[in-house]
């Protein structure tokens, strides 16, 4: 299979076989990073959002040398972009009607967010060491499972396996909490 570089230089040439095959290398890579930060469906939409994106930019993209970190950051901006879309309809919502469900919404949203947040920062604190480390390198600093093999002297197999490790054990803990919490909800009046 041709390198990302090489298809790249085909993509910005038009080429729709190396768009596939980016697309079939990266769609369940977007997806797996996505998924602990937003509804399973959302993620399928930003991740058809991205590469609608990158084939409207494809006569750019040869400059670029970390393919899949390029991808990462455009991933993290669409869930920003989201998130700030989102926050500012409700504050809109809201201040047009202070007393109506919108305002009780953006309250409950706000909430919820940041429960989420909290409570999957607290499972990632949980993680032993190891895992712990290569989650926040491949999640929060974006870099590739060989650059995190080579910094902390690892196999890039081990990285791979401790990384799907630590996925399963936060998805698990923040669905959990999203059981929880939703159940505390529908007790209320």
């Amino acid at each position: 299979m041709p390198e990302d570089d090489q298809l790249l230089q085909q993509l910005s040439q038009g080429s729709i076989t190396a768009f596939k095959c980016l697309y079939q290398r990266y769609q369940p890579v977007l997806h797996r990073y996505l998924q602990p930060f937003r509804m399973v469906q959302d993620a399928d939409e930003i991740v058809q959002d991205i590469f609608l994106k990158l084939w409207l930019k494809r006569k750019s993209l040869t400059s670029i040398r970390r393919f899949d970190q390029y991808l990462f950051r455009m991933a993290r901006n669409r869930l920003l972009d989201l998130h700030k879309s989102n926050r500012a309809r409700l504050q809109r919502e809201t201040e047009s009607h202070p007393t109506s469900e919108a305002a009780t919404a953006f309250n409950f949203n706000k909430l919820e967010h940041k429960e989420f947040y909290e409570f999957a920062l607290r499972a990632i604190a949980q993680l032993p060491e190891r895992q712990r480390i290569i989650y926040e390198l491949n999640v929060f600093q974006d870099h590739s499972l060989d650059e995190i093999a080579e910094q902390l002297g690892l196999s890039k197999s081990v990285v791979i396996k401790q990384l799907y490790l630590a996925n399963k054990f936060v998805r698990g803990e923040v669905k959990k909490f999203g059981q929880l919490f939703y159940s505390m909800l529908s007790i209320l009046p």
